[in-house]
Order: structure tokens, then C-alpha cells, then sequence
């Protein structure tokens, strides 16, 4: 009882943190990715072999600084000329990051791009999808990770026996999985039909399961990284449930595949 009074403090947090940045618009919503980001960056160079703490908060650092300005581009907050100060601050940033990848004793090699595209460009994603008003088509993501977590959760504790893969991942089984697929997949075929009135309402079931395959997907690349160095969970900031990467690893996965759908929808309603 009290390990789930834990989970549900510390979901609440996080699910508290996302909406309320949503509500307030900007600039919360760009502060509260930001400290996301920063947050999975820190755990993510924790899981990596042979960085210093110095060097962690550098790279942090680093990651944290391009979000920023694309962020401040994209919302049009940026200050003075836009394309200029972009131009240079992104031109400052590519020169660090040239001079601390090719140092051999600093990075690890498959730390940088790990670093890229498991982190920066999925918040990038998650940044713009925040963006509009109203934020549809996050919500109708968030919707589809909770319910794909959930019902997997649900389904492995009433029905499984199978296991998904019990070298990465002991507890997950091939019936929990599937609980969760089809669970996103009605729950993004309503959704998208009945309370948000989408377009091809009818595709958002396909785009439901996908989601859902690929957040599996994501949850068991992190218990990957997590089980090669013997750890647990990536952090302690959420009670219950480890750190920012071990309540976001399906959405980090999930959201590039989904933004992607979701681009290619739009232009064919426009």
C-alpha cells in the first residue's frame, strides 16, 4: 500500500508538471521541458561509462543550450534579430560540441548520438507538439503512453505468463504487452473521434498501436542500458517510480514515430 501511494505521488508530480506547463502556455511550458531535458540528460550521462562529473554537467549543459534555442526560435521568443542570434549562439554550440566529440578521453563515441537522439530530439518534438492551442495532439499522446503503461501493467498482473523478454526485462510479458497495444489503440480511436473530433479518426487506431509498440520498445532499451550497468532506475527525483528516463523512456521512443504521423496527417487535411 505504501509503495503505491509512492507511484501515485510521484506520477502526479510528473503529470502535474507536464498539464501545468500546457495550461500556463508560455514560456512555462519551454521552462518545464527544459528542466525535464536537463533532468533525463544528467541520468542518461549517469548510465554511461567513464564520465567524470564535470564532464556530465558539461555535456548537460551543452544538450540543454540547443534546446533552448530552438526552443526560443520556435515559440518566436528569441530577442533582437532572431535568425542572427540563432545563427551565432547554434554556430558557438556546434563548435563545442566538435571540440569535445573528437577528444577521445572526454565522450565515449556512442554516448553523443545516444545523447542526440534519445534525448534532444524527442524533446524537441515534445516542445513543438506543445506548441499549439490547444495542444491536441499531445494530450491525445499522453493519453496513449498512460493507457498503453497502465494497461500493460494490468493485463502482465491478471494474465501473463509469457515472457516479453526476461533477459532485459523479468516482469514484462508478451500478454501484458499486448493488453497495452490494444488498450492504446481503442483508447486513441475514441479519443481522437469522440472528444477530439480529428479527421481520419479511423487511423488514429493504427496510429494508437504503433505508439504503443514503439513506447515498448523504448521501455526496453532503457531497462537495457539500466540492466548492462546494474542499476535500477535511472534516478530518484519521482517517488515510486526512479527518474525522469524511467517515467519517460516509452515517450521518448514513441513521440518522433508519432510526430511524424501526425505532420503527414495534417498536410493531407490541409
Amino acid at each position: 500500500m505504501k509503495d503505491l501511494l509512492r507511484r501515485i505521488l510521484g506520477a502526479s508530480i510528473y503529470i502535474l508538471a507536464l498539464l501545468g506547463g500546457l495550461y500556463f502556455r508560455q514560456p512555462f511550458w519551454l521552462l518545464v521541458c527544459a528542466l525535464l531535458l536537463i533532468v533525463a540528460m544528467y541520468e542518461w550521462s549517469r548510465l554511461q561509462e567513464k564520465l567524470k562529473k564535470n564532464e556530465i554537467i558539461l555535456f548537460s549543459g551543452l544538450i540543454l543550450f540547443l534546446f533552448l534555442q530552438f526552443g526560443l526560435f520556435l515559440a518566436e521568443l528569441a530577442y533582437g534579430p532572431a535568425w542572427n542570434n540563432i545563427a551565432i549562439l547554434l554556430g558557438i554550440a556546434f563548435y563545442l560540441f566538435c571540440a569535445l566529440a573528437f577528444r577521445k578521453d572526454v565522450f565515449p563515441r556512442k554516448f553523443i548520438p545516444g545523447s542526440f537522439f534519445y534525448i534532444l530530439v524527442p524533446f524537441l518534438f515534445l516542445y513543438i507538439l506543445g506548441l499549439a492551442i490547444p495542444p491536441t495532439f499531445l494530450l491525445l499522446l499522453f493519453c496513449i503512453i498512460w493507457t498503453s503503461d497502465t494497461f500493460a501493467y494490468l493485463g502482465g498482473k491478471l494474465f501473463g505468463r509469457t515472457k516479453l523478454i526476461p533477459s532485459i526485462s523479468p516482469g514484462k510479458t508478451w500478454e501484458g504487452a499486448i493488453s497495452g497495444i490494444l488498450a492504446a489503440g481503442i483508447v486513441a480511436l475514441v479519443v481522437a473521434r469522440y472528444f477530439l473530433d480529428l479527421q481520419q479518426f479511423s487511423i488514429w487506431f493504427s496510429i494508437g498501436i504503433l505508439v504503443a509498440i514503439f513506447g515498448i520498445l523504448g521501455d526496453l532499451f532503457e531497462s537495457k542500458i539500466k540492466r548492462r550497468h546494474n542499476i535500477k532506475d535511472s534516478g530518484t527525483l519521482l517517488p515510486g517510480h526512479g527518474g525522469v528516463l524511467d517515467r519517460m523512456d516509452s515517450l521518448l521512443f514513441a513521440i518522433p514515430i508519432y510526430y511524424i504521423f501526425v505532420t503527414i496527417l495534417n498536410s493531407h487535411v490541409q
